[in-house]
């Protein structure tokens, strides 16, 4: 499913479609985002995927590597591709949305609490190293900004919709309070 720019009426909110499976597919978006908007604000990173059901010695190559790439991949891309501008302007914010089972593996759901985990982990680096330039990881485990200054949030790490989808009301939540940013 696409996102659309008529599902978030706030007018600092612009939706891009694009594919989002190689770093320069992610850069290509930034920079579009650049020469349209002339900086980054914020990375509102929906994407990702579940598979469910087998044990990890049942998982195969296949279900683990597109977990790692709807998972991980596409949100460690798309960070790659914002942080050179975040940084440049010492401010941004980050936003990804994780999974209980990064912290709390269930059974039967090996690939899938391992891919979620790898996201915390890369969100919670990226926090770590943009404090020297100004982005940082605020108190709390919420992943809504809490400020216009730079900020780097950490990832949203529950969310209440089992099946997410680009129009949650996260994502619809977080664009309200971004308007303006």
């Amino acid at each position: 499913r696409e996102i659309s720019a008529a599902e978030f009426p706030q007018p600092s909110f612009h939706a891009i479609a694009a594919e989002v499976r190689t770093s320069s597919q992610a850069a290509d978006v930034a920079g579009k985002v650049l020469g349209e908007a002339g900086r980054i604000d914020a990375l509102v990173h929906l994407v990702g995927g579940f598979a469910g059901g087998q044990s990890v010695e049942e998982t195969d190559d296949a279900v683990l590597d597109r977990m790692l790439d709807v998972n991980l991949r596409a949100a460690f891309h798309f960070c790659r591709a914002v942080l050179p501008p975040m940084r440049a302007q010492r401010g941004g914010a980050i936003v990804a949305v994780g999974s209980r089972t990064a912290v709390e593996p269930q059974p039967l759901l090996g690939a899938y609490s391992a891919s979620k985990a790898a996201l915390v982990s890369l969100i919670r680096t990226i926090a770590l190293e943009g404090k020297a330039v100004g982005l940082r990881q605020p108190h709390g485990s919420g992943g809504v900004p809490q400020s216009r200054a730079g900020r780097l949030q950490p990832l949203r790490t529950r969310c209440a919709c089992r099946h997410l989808r680009t129009s949650c009301r996260h994502a619809q939540n977080l664009a309200q309070r971004m308007d303006g940013f």
